[in-house]
């Protein structure tokens, strides 16, 4: 026994060494022979549909920020169209009608004019069509010249025709009452003359008048005047609406072509004459043995002396007659 413990082991029997176990050691080297086939990779991932070229990069930025780049392109286009839709309704109008506002630095009026057919802005100044107020009154003068200056003012700031018409009827309106003003104080001013008058002539005042008539008469015939613009004068003496100062300078006039002061103004019929005076010297004219119809029966039967004397003794007529009248 002791000499087995001091002696070494014994060789192993001769033959193929015992094979190595796996564990710890390097794996055991396959048969030779083919490699193994790599596996199939598959297709390459395909692009996303925002990621084709059918987008710009602006318009993928935008679906990106919009939450709209979804794998299934569809729910992308109904995302969409609710969006449209809560617009629509934020706004109360179709997107396709709603107007750009002015550019930056762009002037507002040039804006306005750009898009006058929205905002009602004609083309150029003569579009305007400015309607005068129905209670402008006839015998107050229109200044055509400030409404061409305002309708060329309207265009350049663009502003739309009835805002024209608008402004246009608030200066008429301001104008009329100055109208109307100055119209009540000229008539308290007139009215007042006249009762200053009333109480100058008194119980003399018809007489007056008639004196007034007569002298305008004489002025208007020496000035050529025709019948319209004897009228036109004729009103300015009437007794309720004629002008006191008027009535006053006619009436001196016709003193003083009583007077002969005036020389060749007077008229056949004296200035002193009253309406019954001249209607009682009308009728003694037409009788028989008086010079004017003695004179007018030679003159019918074609004496030339006696039709030469007519015209005169016809002017002395004519004043009696404006006198009987009334002027």
């Amino acid at each position: 026994m002791s000499e087995d413990l001091g002696n070494p082991p014994a060789t192993p029997p001769a033959g193929d060494p015992p094979a190595t176990p796996p564990a710890g050691g390097p794996p055991a080297t396959p048969p030779a022979g083919d490699p193994p086939a790599t596996p199939p990779a598959g297709d390459p991932p395909q692009a996303k549909w925002w990621e084709s070229d059918t987008f710009s990069d602006d318009q993928r930025e935008r679906l990106t920020a919009n939450g709209l780049t979804v794998d299934d392109p569809l729910i992308a286009v109904q995302k969409l169209t609710d969006m449209e839709i809560a617009a629509q309704r934020k706004l109360s109008a179709n997107p396709a009608d709603l107007m750009r506002k002015p550019k930056e630095g762009q002037d507002v009026a040039e804006w306005l004019r750009e898009n006058g057919e929205t905002f009602g802005v004609p083309d150029a100044p003569d579009g305007y069509e400015i309607a005068r107020p129905e209670d402008w009154p006839k015998d107050a003068p229109w200044d055509d010249k400030a409404e061409a200056g305002l309708r060329e003012l309207a265009h350049k700031h663009g502003l739309s025709a009835s805002a024209a018409q608008e402004l246009v009827q608030f200066e008429a309106a301001r104008m009329k009452a100055l109208w109307d003003d100055a119209g009540q104080r000229q008539e308290a001013a007139t009215a007042e003359l006249m009762q200053n008058l009333d109480a100058e002539w008194g119980k003399q005042k018809p007489a007056k008048l008639a004196q007034a008539r007569q002298a305008m008469a004489a002025v208007a015939e020496k000035a050529g005047l025709d019948a319209d613009a004897q009228q036109v004068l004729a009103d300015t003496l009437g007794e309720k609406s004629g002008h006191p100062t008027v009535m006053k300078v006619f009436a001196a006039i016709g003193e003083m072509m009583g007077d002969d002061s005036l020389g060749d103004l007077t008229t056949p019929g004296g200035f002193s004459t009253t309406p019954a005076e001249a209607r009682a010297e009308i009728a003694a004219m037409q009788k028989p043995g008086h010079e004017y119809y003695e004179t007018s029966n030679k003159a019918r039967r074609g004496d030339l002396a006696a039709k030469e004397a007519m015209k005169d003794l016809q002017k002395k007529m004519a004043g009696l007659r404006r006198i009987a009248d009334g002027g």
